[in-house]
């Protein structure tokens, strides 16, 4: 099957990366899903094949949200990306 292309997660939690890729299997199976736990992968990544979709968790232990997405639109200004946290009741 080909892919339509590469969703990113990018998180420090094993466990609620496993949840968000189960979660867009379910209703996107075509796509192929890369989760990203640390800078060095983020950057290969970006260096080796870019993204169509960008998940991220805002608060990182190596960076955050806000940085995820100004590293995206300087390198990739096409691809969405998507910003959640799970700290505070906001």
């Amino acid at each position: 099957m080909e892919t339509k292309g590469l969703i990113s997660i990018i998180h420090d939690d094993a466990e609620d990366i496993q949840f968000i890729k189960e979660m867009i299997q379910e209703e996107f199976s075509e796509y192929e899903i890369f989760s990203v736990n640390d800078e060095g992968k983020f950057q290969a990544l970006l260096s080796q094949q870019g993204c169509r979709l960008v998940i991220t968790e805002y608060k990182l232990h190596w960076s955050d949200g806000i940085k995820i997405l100004q590293i995206m639109k300087e390198s990739q200004p096409e691809c969405p990306v998507i910003m959640f946290t799970k700290s505070g009741n906001e």
